[in-house]
Protein backbone atom coordinates (compact mmCIF):
# COMPACT_ATOMS: atom_id res chain seq x y z
CA UNK A 1 0.00 0.00 0.00
CA UNK A 2 2.70 2.19 1.04
CA UNK A 3 4.46 1.98 -2.64
CA UNK A 4 1.14 2.82 -4.33
CA UNK A 5 0.95 5.85 -2.25
CA UNK A 6 4.47 6.67 -3.00
CA UNK A 7 4.32 6.15 -6.56
CA UNK A 8 0.64 8.08 -6.58
CA UNK A 9 2.38 10.98 -4.98
CA UNK A 10 5.96 11.16 -6.90
CA UNK A 11 4.17 11.92 -10.17
CA UNK A 12 5.40 10.98 -13.45
CA UNK A 13 7.02 14.70 -14.38
CA UNK A 14 11.03 15.60 -14.24
CA UNK A 15 10.85 16.24 -10.16
CA UNK A 16 8.88 12.86 -10.20
CA UNK A 17 11.30 10.86 -11.76
CA UNK A 18 14.14 12.47 -9.84
CA UNK A 19 13.04 11.12 -6.62
CA UNK A 20 11.96 7.97 -8.06
CA UNK A 21 16.15 8.06 -8.70
CA UNK A 22 16.25 9.05 -4.71
CA UNK A 23 13.67 6.59 -3.50
CA UNK A 24 15.28 3.89 -5.19
CA UNK A 25 18.89 4.73 -4.00
CA UNK A 26 17.14 4.71 -0.28
CA UNK A 27 15.08 1.96 -0.68
CA UNK A 28 19.14 -0.34 -1.76
CA UNK A 29 21.20 1.79 0.79
CA UNK A 30 19.07 2.53 3.81
CA UNK A 31 21.20 0.53 6.04
CA UNK A 32 24.07 2.89 5.37
CA UNK A 33 24.67 6.54 6.31
CA UNK A 34 22.94 8.31 3.90
CA UNK A 35 23.40 12.15 3.52
CA UNK A 36 21.76 14.99 1.76
CA UNK A 37 23.87 16.06 -0.61
CA UNK A 38 24.54 12.28 -1.82
CA UNK A 39 20.29 12.27 -2.51
CA UNK A 40 20.41 15.89 -4.14
CA UNK A 41 23.32 14.90 -6.38
CA UNK A 42 21.39 11.41 -7.10
CA UNK A 43 17.76 13.76 -8.01
CA UNK A 44 20.13 16.76 -10.00
CA UNK A 45 18.70 19.69 -7.59
CA UNK A 46 19.76 21.77 -5.02
CA UNK A 47 19.55 21.32 -1.53
CA UNK A 48 16.81 23.92 -0.96
CA UNK A 49 14.66 22.48 -4.05
CA UNK A 50 15.42 18.88 -3.35
CA UNK A 51 14.04 18.94 0.41
CA UNK A 52 11.01 21.37 -0.42
CA UNK A 53 10.04 19.27 -3.35
CA UNK A 54 10.61 15.56 -1.27
CA UNK A 55 8.68 17.14 1.16
CA UNK A 56 5.79 18.41 -0.86
CA UNK A 57 5.13 15.23 -2.98
CA UNK A 58 5.99 12.55 -0.03
CA UNK A 59 4.58 14.33 2.93
CA UNK A 60 7.62 14.28 4.75
CA UNK A 61 11.57 15.20 5.16
CA UNK A 62 14.15 12.93 3.25
CA UNK A 63 15.70 12.51 7.00
CA UNK A 64 11.69 11.58 8.34
CA UNK A 65 11.74 9.19 5.25
CA UNK A 66 14.88 7.30 5.92
CA UNK A 67 14.11 6.85 9.88
CA UNK A 68 10.71 5.92 8.65
CA UNK A 69 12.55 3.02 6.34
CA UNK A 70 14.88 1.98 9.34
CA UNK A 71 12.30 1.69 11.43
CA UNK A 72 9.97 -0.45 9.52
CA UNK A 73 12.90 -2.61 8.18
CA UNK A 74 13.70 -3.18 12.08
CA UNK A 75 10.20 -4.15 13.17
CA UNK A 76 10.38 -6.68 9.97
CA UNK A 77 13.15 -8.22 11.43
CA UNK A 78 11.75 -8.14 15.38
CA UNK A 79 8.85 -9.98 14.08
CA UNK A 80 10.51 -12.28 11.84
CA UNK A 81 13.48 -13.07 13.61
CA UNK A 82 15.16 -13.76 17.11
CA UNK A 83 17.87 -11.26 17.10
CA UNK A 84 17.94 -8.66 19.67
CA UNK A 85 17.03 -4.73 19.31
CA UNK A 86 20.97 -4.18 19.75
CA UNK A 87 22.00 -6.79 16.74
CA UNK A 88 18.89 -5.55 15.01
CA UNK A 89 20.21 -1.81 15.39
CA UNK A 90 23.76 -2.68 13.93
CA UNK A 91 22.10 -4.72 11.26
CA UNK A 92 19.81 -1.84 10.29
CA UNK A 93 22.46 0.69 9.37
CA UNK A 94 23.44 4.00 12.14
CA UNK A 95 20.68 3.77 14.56
CA UNK A 96 19.79 6.65 17.21
CA UNK A 97 19.01 6.17 20.56
CA UNK A 98 15.52 7.21 19.44
CA UNK A 99 15.42 4.74 16.92
CA UNK A 100 16.37 1.82 19.20
CA UNK A 101 13.88 3.02 21.68
CA UNK A 102 10.87 2.92 18.70
CA UNK A 103 12.12 -0.64 17.73
CA UNK A 104 12.11 -1.68 22.01
CA UNK A 105 9.18 -0.20 21.86
CA UNK A 106 7.49 -2.56 19.33
CA UNK A 107 9.05 -5.41 20.50
CA UNK A 108 7.05 -5.05 23.86
CA UNK A 109 3.77 -4.62 21.93
CA UNK A 110 4.89 -8.36 19.82
CA UNK A 111 5.53 -9.95 23.33
CA UNK A 112 1.58 -11.38 24.83
CA UNK A 113 0.97 -9.46 27.70
CA UNK A 114 -1.76 -11.51 30.23
CA UNK A 115 -5.41 -10.93 30.39
CA UNK A 116 -6.68 -8.25 32.80
CA UNK A 117 -9.08 -9.60 35.11
CA UNK A 118 -10.73 -7.35 37.79
CA UNK A 119 -8.13 -8.70 40.44
CA UNK A 120 -5.31 -6.74 38.43
CA UNK A 121 -6.96 -3.19 38.77
CA UNK A 122 -7.43 -1.01 41.51
CA UNK A 123 -5.94 -1.79 45.02
CA UNK A 124 -8.63 -1.51 47.91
Amino acid sequence: MKGAFVAEHVGQDIAGRALERVLALIDVRYNHRLDIDALCSEAHFSRFHFIRTFRTRLFETPHQYIVRKRIDKARELLATSDMSVTEICFEDGPCSAWESTKVSNFREALEPRPLYTPAMGRKT
